[in-house]
Parts: structure tokens; sequence; C-alpha cells
């Protein structure tokens, strides 16, 4: 395990899914995914408009469908070990959401 890269332990927790509907849907395939995102397609194939929090990060899975602790692929299929590596504010700002809605749901 240790002489694995950040990239190939990524391959690791790959899962195989699929959205089951009782009505016909549109066929897809979805090369990768991070579970945080899961909701936003269940939502949008159940025919619900995004909003807010959804809304923002269904536009960052286009940008960034795997953004996990190994690593972050973008829409090209590009790997960065770290979102250091990434000029984007996008995703700064979720991580500001993230911790947000980790601290204070409840509140």
């Amino acid at each position: 395990m240790d002489q694995l890269t950040n990239e190939e332990n990524m391959i690791r927790f790959v899962t195989p899914f699929f959205i089951w509907a009782n009505y016909d849907i549109e066929e897809q395939y979805i090369n990768g995914i991070s579970i945080h995102y899961l909701s936003n397609l269940v939502l949008l194939n159940a025919g619900y408009n995004l909003a807010g929090y959804e809304s923002f990060t269904y536009n960052l899975y286009k940008k960034y469908p795997v953004i996990t602790k190994a690593g972050i692929l973008d829409a090209n299929g590009d790997y960065y070990s770290s979102e250091s590596l990434i000029n984007d504010q996008s995703i700064m700002d979720y991580k500001y959401l993230e911790y947000y809605r980790m601290h204070n749901k409840y509140k």
C-alpha cells in the first residue's frame, strides 16, 4: 500500500452505482463522481430544480467530478494531489461551505 501513488490509491475506492426510477430516465455513463454529488443527480433525475448549496455543488461537479482526500480529478481527467495545486476559488468556497454545514447545521 505504501508504494501506491495517490492516484492509484483513489482507484481503490471506485464503486459502481446506478440510479433506479420507476419511469423512463435518460441512461447515462458517469466516468467518476464523489459521493457528495450523488444527491444532486438523484434530485435532477427526479425532476427537481437545484437551488443554493445543491446548485453550487452541481456546478462544482461539472468542473471537478471527483474530490477526495487522496486527490482531485477535473472534468478533463487531470489529477491533482492537492487543492492547493488548483487555482480556483470555487474549491476554497466549497471547503468553507462544507465546514459551515458540518459545524452549524443544528445550531
